[in-house]
């Protein structure tokens, strides 16, 4: 992770451990840390699929 970079889990799931053979699904929100939120996916009930198996990160992610 970048530095300045932090994460917070509101939630933590209760699935298998997201290892580089798997495909994760998530709720996310990125927000500012004067707390602006710029997308909320998880307030909006939206998932975000990212097939670790291919390495895909922000560039990579796919809306259900």
């Amino acid at each position: 992770m970048r530095p300045g970079v932090e994460t917070t889990d509101i939630v933590t799931g209760g699935g298998d451990e997201a290892t580089r053979d798997k495909v994760v699904v998530i709720n996310i929100r990125f927000s500012l840390s004067d707390g602006t939120i710029l997308t909320d996916f998880y307030g909006d009930g939206k998932r975000i699929i990212i097939d670790l198996r291919r390495r895909d990160c922000i560039a990579g992610v796919e809306l259900s």
